[in-house]
């Protein structure tokens, strides 16, 4: 690995605030942790801060090409477990508040222009959430979601609407305040949505009044090999009904479709069951 030089290879990010990227870990990935690190720390356009959030406090358990990535800019976090994929945002989230926090998975390839185009696709006028992968949510006779299997994967869908929603696998760029204040509200993490992320922080952002779009170039993702075998996909799609679940725990607890707080910005958009329309 080759210490980054100002040139023409790559650029500072051109944004007003700090950008971090966070992302979280834990063993049974370690093998292939420094791969998508490198990826991170190599952007074309270079975060501020690449911050790892662990519970390994020592970090003895940390593999060595990991730790030795703290000398070309990687930060490591120390944290418990309880949250387990919410560690990936919400440790960033409290120490860098008017951060742009851009998240990213530990086990996937990320281009060299990963980080710029998410930065490309913000509008500071809007109140919209650029992300790389989304599927488009379909609906059921009752106007709520259908399940989670039956939605559209990987929408080519680019403009932004309450009936996109992310997946953390591409990436997802989080300008400040634009997540409910109960984002970190760890208790009700724990009670309505512990193993989805996606899910949370979907039903934050548009409580506070924002929606998510997909990023205009296309990427297909690329997983380390093995890397895949204890993924949470497995509990809350293929061999389960997580995602159902958790999804309907939300609805109970704040509404179909997510409504803004009192206090947030309302887009001018009206809801019907095809998303906001004019």
């Amino acid at each position: 690995m080759h210490r980054r030089r100002a040139g023409p290879s790559w650029s500072p990010h051109g944004l007003t605030a700090p950008v971090i990227v966070s992302l979280t870990s834990y063993p049974p990935r370690y093998a292939t942790l420094a791969l998508t690190l490198k990826c991170l720390l190599l952007q074309s356009a270079h975060a501020n801060q690449v911050i790892l959030w662990t519970d390994d406090q020592s970090g003895a358990g940390l593999p060595p090409d990991v730790l030795e990535l703290r000398k070309w800019g990687l930060t490591i976090g120390w944290c418990d477990n309880t949250l387990r994929s919410h560690n990936k945002y919400i440790h960033s989230w409290r120490r860098h508040p008017a951060a742009f926090i851009a998240t990213a998975d530990d086990d996937t390839y990320y281009w060299p222009g990963w980080l710029a185009e998410l930065i490309a696709s913000y509008d500071p006028g809007g109140n919209v959430i650029p992300c790389h992968r989304v599927h488009r949510i379909s609906l059921g006779p009752a106007g709520y979601p259908a399940p989670y299997r039956d939605w559209q994967w990987e929408s080519p869908e680019t403009r932004p609407g309450v009936l996109v929603f992310p997946t953390g696998a591409g990436g997802i760029l989080y300008p400040p305040g634009c997540l409910h204040p109960d984002v970190d509200d760890e208790a009700r993490i724990l009670a309505l949505c512990p193993r989805a992320d996606d899910i949370w922080l979907y039903w934050m952002a548009l409580r506070q009044g924002c929606l998510f779009c997909r990023t205009k170039k296309t990427h297909h993702l690329h997983h380390w090999r093995g890397s895949q075998e204890q993924a949470l996909m497995w509990g809350n799609v293929f061999q389960g009904s997580g995602n159902d679940e958790q999804i309907s725990a939300m609805i109970d607890a704040f509404g179909w479709p997510p409504n803004p707080s009192p206090s947030a910005y309302r887009p001018r958009e009206r809801w019907s069951r095809d998303g906001w329309a004019s």
